[in-house]
């Protein structure tokens, strides 16, 4: 398994973006991270996080979000997992 590669990607904030953010706010997320999130899933990445809390409410909002949101830890573990 290699960790180590990088890409990196501009995401630009715009007014879709936003809109998207505010939505994300609606189903309980305070603050940037629905921005951060909305972010994510512009580039089509996993969002990782230690805040349990935001994994819990996108987890029950799973069909309204096209990315995955896990815990550094847990995503690390399965992929860990899968690669042997």
């Amino acid at each position: 398994m290699r960790l180590t590669h990088r890409d990196r990607e501009t995401i630009r904030v715009d007014e879709v973006l936003l809109s998207r953010a505010e939505k994300i706010k609606d189903d309980g997320i305070i603050g940037m991270d629905a921005i951060h999130i909305a972010c994510a899933e512009k580039a089509g990445v996993v969002f990782l996080t230690t805040d349990d809390e935001v994994i819990r409410i996108m987890k029950k909002h799973t069909p309204d979000i096209s990315i995955r949101v896990d815990n550094p830890l847990r995503w690390l573990m399965e992929l860990n997992h899968d690669g042997e």
